[in-house]
């Protein structure tokens, strides 16, 4: 569960970085993946020492569910446009 609360948003941030199918192979998207996984606990943190937002269960969540959605929205504004 984990792996995968760490994965998902990576997988979203590496196929808005990268949208075109073939740009890298995909076991670089699964290691990128896990690498930029860590971005909504990068995210929360910078929030917890500067404008005092307690590390809690919902924002954790929060966190990394807004990570994922905005992958998942510049991923499919990039392909609308053509990459």
């Amino acid at each position: 569960m984990i792996v995968l609360a760490l994965f998902i948003p990576g997988l979203a941030v590496t196929l808005a970085l990268f949208p075109k199918p073939g740009q890298i192979k995909w076991a670089e998207r699964i290691g990128l993946s896990l690498v930029f996984g860590i971005i909504p606990q990068l995210i929360l943190y910078f929030l917890t020492k500067n404008l005092r937002v307690p590390v809690t269960t919902t924002t954790s969540q929060l966190s990394i569910l807004l990570i994922t959605a905005a992958g998942i929205i510049i991923w499919r504004w990039r392909q609308s446009r053509g990459g």
